[in-house]
Order: C-alpha cells, then sequence, then structure tokens
C-alpha cells in the first residue's frame, strides 16, 4: 500500500478525515474563513499554524516548511 504524504494543509486534513467544518470549528472560525487558508496559508498568524498543526498531530515545520527547504 502506498502512503500519499500530506503536502498541503488540504492534504493534511483530508489524510485524517476531517472536513473543513471540523478544523473551523476546532478553531473557533467560520468554514469560509479556514477554506481560504486553506489556498492561502501565508496568511496564517503563528497561533493558528500551531494550532491547526497541534490537530494534525505534527510540528508546524513539516505543515509549512517541509516541502520549501
Amino acid at each position: 500500500m502506498i502512503k500519499k504524504e500530506a503536502k498541503t494543509l488540504k492534504d493534511y486534513r483530508l489524510l485524517n478525515g476531517f472536513t473543513m467544518e471540523f478544523i473551523a470549528e476546532k478553531l473557533n472560525m467560520h468554514p469560509q474563513t479556514y477554506a481560504k487558508y486553506e489556498l492561502f496559508p501565508e496568511n496564517l498568524s503563528i497561533k493558528q499554524a500551531k494550532e491547526i498543526a497541534s490537530i494534525f498531530n505534527v510540528s508546524v515545520n513539516d505543515i509549512f516548511f517541509k516541502n520549501k527547504l
């Protein structure tokens, strides 16, 4: 079985079986706001990035910098 590696917030969300609504609720924001962050993650605050990483049980570096290095 080939395991897909997550490269984007959407990948992490889908690989964890989460909906946008679930993540938005965890972050206390509207689902449309979270959807914009999936498209433009550079607009997240550091606090929000840490919260998202915690939800996915990975480091902020894994989500935001892994593919940039």
